[in-house]
């Protein structure tokens, strides 16, 4: 997680890109530092090839494949100049005519495992083409290119994030491919994207379930607009989530059709979860009144005191799960996007005031604040509590309701520790003499 490259593609404005031609070709060929970041859109110049290769100065590269051109074996070129570069960090591949991904994917593989700059990449796959008489063609980023793919995550610790888009021509041997890549203790990928496809359902989330079991860099996942995967799919997945082995710290599933039997299993899972800190399930089906009810009581176990410390959620900082109809709808907390009230405006408050406890430096600071604002509603203590305690804990029980003033929590530290000073006088006489001494021996 702490990578030096911050898990993500390089922060560079629209403008500071070049287009391949003549003027960007000799850029290249004598390392300018203005050729740090190269887009190529079925342009070609010959010796481009060669200029990439031996380059040390480029950083990011896209290329756009928007047409069928092949002349002269100019891809070809391309992509072989490109493998041989070792300064690339973020690769970008888009693909609309995908009839040449195997090719690409082969010539680039010692790219994506020997380039130990190469961090990022991002792959858009476009539609699957129509043949001449109207049947899909299958082709474009299939198991051959996944292979490449897992291959290079295993081989490549400097391969930390990954982003797959659009349609993908994968069956079930190339997703426990990639299954089998995230499971692998050699494998260092941090942020996995995978976006918009049809293809992805439950066998995959199955896969993708085991490997996080066993993966321990994988913080951030992203399955977005999939609508392939049903309840029992996302049951098993929440499953996985309550193992404590998950890394992951964020997970987004936007607009994957979850079903509110589906939501309701995941957001049981933070019941377990103690690692996940962002949950997005924005344009899904919005939770039942009752889910609303566990998550509010998940996040902050008011039982008792010891279920508040040890049973509650600590560690959750996000949770949005905005419905998919109407988004133009008021604040989600108290009315979902199908205009459906959240009668209960309490439990809103409570998961509202949870989540943002739970933004504290320490888990166990999160859970004094819990215990101070649950358990000593409106500054009150309970004396018999404090009763019990033995003159030697009495020190540390004041100490740890004291020590740190929280401006959200409206002062309820000073009004504890008033109360409690009011209640137990004699713990603060600082007056010396036996009839002080016996008082307290006394009582």
């Amino acid at each position: 997680m702490d990578s030096d490259n911050d898990s993500g593609p390089i922060a560079l404005s629209d403008d500071e890109f070049l287009e391949l031609n003549d003027v960007t070709l000799r850029k290249l060929q004598s390392n300018d530092p203005e050729a740090e970041w190269l887009r190529i859109t079925d342009n070609w110049i010959e010796g481009a090839g060669l200029a990439i290769a031996n380059n040390n100065v480029l950083t990011i590269i896209e290329l756009n494949l928007e047409s069928e051109k092949r002349e002269n074996g100019w891809l070809e070129d391309l992509c072989q100049g490109i493998a041989c570069n070792r300064s690339i960090k973020t690769f970008e591949l888009s693909i609309e005519r995908c009839c040449m991904c195997q090719d690409i994917f082969r010539i680039l593989s010692k790219f994506f495992e020997c380039n130990s700059n190469l961090y990022f990449v991002r792959i858009f796959a476009g539609h699957l083409d129509e043949g001449i008489d109207g049947a899909e063609v299958k082709n474009g980023i299939d198991d051959y290119c996944i292979n490449i793919l897992s291959t290079a995550l295993i081989r490549n610790t400097a391969f930390t994030d990954l982003e797959i888009h659009g349609d993908l021509n994968l069956t079930a041997t190339g997703w426990r491919k990639l299954s089998d890549a995230l499971s692998d203790p050699k494998c260092c990928l941090e942020c996995l994207t995978l976006g918009s496809s049809d293809n992805i359902g439950d066998g995959f989330l199955t896969c993708l379930g085991f490997a996080l079991e066993r993966n321990k860099t994988l913080y951030s996942l992203e399955i977005s607009n999939h609508s392939s995967i049903t309840s029992s799919g996302w049951g098993f997945f929440a499953f996985c989530l309550k193992n404590p082995s998950s890394a992951l710290m964020t997970l987004d599933l936007e607009a994957c059709n979850i079903e509110p039997a589906g939501a309701a299993e995941i957001v049981s899972a933070l019941a377990i979860n103690s690692q996940l800190k962002e949950l997005k399930m924005n344009k899904n089906d919005a939770l039942r009144e009752k889910d609303w009810s566990d998550l509010s009581h998940i996040l902050c176990d008011k039982t008792n005191i010891e279920s508040t410390y040890y049973l509650s959620n600590h560690t959750l900082r996000t949770f949005s799960i905005e419905g998919r109809l109407r988004e133009d709808a008021a604040d989600y907390w108290n009315m979902d996007h199908y205009g459906c009230l959240i009668v209960d405006k309490d439990i809103c408050n409570d998961i509202e005031g949870s989540l943002k406890m739970n933004k504290c430096s320490s888990e166990a600071e999160v859970a004094r604040l819990k215990i101070l604002k649950h358990h000593f509603p409106r500054g009150g203590i309970d004396i018999h509590l404090f009763a019990r305690m033995s003159e030697s804990t009495l020190p540390y029980a004041i100490a740890w309701i004291g020590r740190k003033i929280d401006t959200f929590m409206n002062n309820i530290e000073l009004t504890v520790m008033f109360n409690f000073v009011q209640s137990f006088p004699e713990q603060f006489d600082t007056r010396s003499g036996s009839n002080v001494v016996a008082k307290k021996m006394k009582r």
